[in-house]
């Protein structure tokens, strides 16, 4: 009740309504404009608000005061993410005087949670997200490394990756089988493209290669499911101190399964064509406009680890592998986005796309034999987002 109170005294403040005033502007813009007219009208809306503040403080009509009102609300984070393709229409939430009013949005997303239909909010445990969002959420992770920074120091990190490698100790034949069949089917792969100079039979659309990074995709997805739905069988599933973090493996695990999908079907490769071709956009740097579409996929991603970054450093034998699996699919877009076409460079893409795929199935999979096995001591059932005792 009080951080509700608190919640709604805020909404008295001039710059949260004026971000909200902003922000139904931009879903007001977004249902007649389809993408990319939607796109570039919000961001010009953004763009047009902070160079008319910039130009009315110059000239002395608008106070210092609203200049770093207006600074605050449209920044080039909020002039970007209103440029993204759906997403973009709530581009304004991540505006300072919402972001850190974080009591606001979370009584505002329980109150639009609670009306969903056929009993989700309560099937699906949402008052835990809510709850977990506007008593700590996701500064949780910068505040652990903050008050933890002397474990960066070498001899702490030492220890923790020893502890790392202790905990996935029992699961080496799970992820040493996966790696095993990836590493066997990128030799096989690329010495028979050494043989036949065939890409495409390999590498290619519906190739082996494109099938077993698609099925790893897939199988993490349904893991990141089950990981969930087990983890609320759990007795006094609610009150556990990773509750919140449950909710990382759905989402992401949703988002796997979609990935998997576009990636065997070359989903973002059509859409890039009709931008290209149906539309004319062009993008400097990136070798495909469709890569614009990839792009928005890694920013989602990393976008929702942020928000649980501090629930995945309590696993600390699924964190490193989802750490590497991240890294590689990075390094692997990089390669795409700006590696020339046919270059030395080029051939890592592949590679570290297949492999970055094995690893995150590894991080799913071994999550799952945690889960449904308690492998690991029962987390403590201290207040929802409270930070873990110092080992």
């Amino acid at each position: 009740p009080e951080e509700g109170e608190k919640a709604l005294r805020s909404l008295e403040a001039p710059e949260t309504l004026a971000v909200l005033g902003h922000l139904g502007a931009h879903i007001a813009i977004s249902v007649p404009l389809r993408f990319p007219f939607g796109s570039v009208a919000r961001f010009g809306w953004v763009v047009f608000f902070r160079v008319r503040s910039e130009t009315r403080a110059l000239i002395r009509r608008e106070s210092d005061e609203e200049l770093r009102g207006a600074r605050k609300i449209h920044t080039l984070t909020v002039a970007v993410g209103s440029a993204l393709p759906g997403l973009g229409t709530f581009a304004y939430l991540v505006a300072e005087p919402l972001r850190k009013n974080r009591p606001l949005l979370a009584v505002l997303l329980d109150e639009a949670l609670r009306k969903l239909p056929f009993g989700l909010y309560r099937r699906q445990h949402l008052a835990v997200l809510t709850c977990w969002l506007a008593c700590s959420g996701p500064g949780v992770g910068s505040r652990m490394i903050q008050s933890r920074w002397h474990f960066l120091r070498p001899h702490h990190l030492v220890a923790w990756v020893r502890d790392a490698i202790e905990s996935l100790r029992p699961h080496w034949t799970l992820v040493g089988g996966i790696l095993a069949v990836n590493a066997v089917g990128l030799i096989i792969a690329g010495t028979a493209f050494i043989v036949t100079d065939n890409r495409a039979a390999t590498f290619g659309e519906f190739g082996p290669m494109q099938t077993l990074k698609a099925a790893q995709l897939l199988l993490a997805g349904v893991a990141g499911y089950y990981i969930y739905t087990r983890f609320w069988r759990l007795p006094q599933a609610g009150q556990r101190i990773d509750a919140p973090g449950s909710f990382f493996w759905i989402i992401s695990g949703a988002g796997l399964i979609w990935l998997g999908i576009d990636d065997y079907f070359g989903l973002h490769e059509r859409g890039g064509d009709v931008l290209e071709n149906g539309l004319g956009v062009t993008v400097p740097l990136l070798n495909n406009p469709d890569d614009v579409i990839v792009l928005g996929y890694g920013i989602i991603g990393l976008t929702v680890g942020a928000i649980f970054f501090g629930e995945l450093l309590r696993s600390r034998a699924t964190f490193p592998l989802l750490a590497t699996g991240i890294g590689l699919l990075v390094v692997s877009l990089a390669v795409d986005f700006f590696a020339p076409e046919g270059s030395a460079s080029g051939g890592l893409e592949d590679p570290t796309n297949i492999i970055g795929a094995g690893f995150l199935l590894s991080a799913y999979l071994v999550k799952l034999r945690e889960v449904w096995s308690e492998l690991p001591a029962a987390p403590e059932s201290t207040a929802v987002g409270g930070l873990p005792s110092e080992p």
